[in-house]
């Protein structure tokens, strides 16, 4: 989680929206 907010708030220039977390989320599930 921690590192999906990091993501997050190093991209101040970009609006993430619930889809773009959801996608992150699922791409970093894969990855464990």
């Amino acid at each position: 989680d921690g590192y999906i907010w990091l993501l997050l708030d190093g991209g101040p220039s970009r609006v993430f929206t619930g889809n773009d977390v959801l996608m992150l989320q699922e791409d970093l599930n894969l990855l464990k």
